[in-house]
């Protein structure tokens, strides 16, 4: 089965109510989402897309970063951290990957 990621983004589209713009290809293919809308992504994804394995959950602090530091920001005005949420859509029986996708939201 081959993975494809155009009806992941219209779904989490849908889902978010705005753009939800991507970078990467492939496995490393990585989704910006609003962190409102993280639980309601990760729910239809897993309902509709088979993503049923949370690989990774991490967050990333931008403290050094931004006004009063030598180094520019890339989070939103009013953020400091980026969580990213790495899923796979595991086939039980094969125990293959159907695909893989991230999903990153700033808080």
């Amino acid at each position: 089965m081959s993975f494809e990621l155009a009806p992941v983004l219209a779904d989490l589209e849908a889902v978010c109510g705005v753009p939800t713009p991507a970078r990467g290809a492939g496995p490393d293919t990585v989704v910006t989402i609003p962190a409102a809308k993280a639980h309601a992504a990760l729910e239809r994804l897993k309902a509709r897309h088979g993503f049923n394995v949370l690989v990774d959950l991490t967050c990333v602090d931008f403290l050094g970063f931004g006004a009063g530091t030598a180094h520019k920001s890339p989070a939103p005005e009013g953020a400091r951290f980026k969580l990213v949420y790495r899923l796979m859509a595991l086939d039980a029986a094969s125990g293959l990957s159907n695909g893989r996708v991230a999903l990153d939201a700033w808080v």
